[in-house]
């Protein structure tokens, strides 16, 4: 579950759960650029994207993720820390190790994470 993850790290980052079901601006930013990062830096499919969040007890949709992919740019502009947490996440060792490593199952990610963590 790399959502899962990613998530992890952007709130320890910024304090914000982007799981919350809520339409505040600064978890609307997080989650547009969470999505950015998991479509463009990890090649996911949207539905992959989609189903990540489902399995997280977040209800999203197709057309969601990928309006909030399109708005991240504007977000990006207005909020310039967004770049800088999405560059920490280009940098964080943990997330490139499991982008690495692409034909994990489940299981396997979750193994990979807890040897990473310790």
């Amino acid at each position: 579950m790399k959502l899962k993850t990613i998530a992890n790290t952007v709130e320890n980052i910024t304090g914000v759960n982007i799981f919350e079901q809520t339409r505040r601006r600064d978890v609307i930013e997080l989650r547009s650029m969470v999505n950015t990062y998991l479509s463009k830096t990890l090649n996911m499919k949207l539905m992959a994207i989609v189903n990540d969040y489902k399995k997280n007890g977040y209800n999203t949709t197709h057309p969601s993720v990928i309006h909030s992919i399109n708005t991240y740019p504007t977000h990006s502009f207005y909020n310039r820390d967004l770049e800088l947490i999405y560059e920490s996440l280009l940098n964080d060792t943990k997330l490139n190790i499991l982008n690495k490593i692409q034909n994990l199952t489940p299981e396997q990610v979750e193994k990979v994470e807890a040897i990473i963590s310790e």
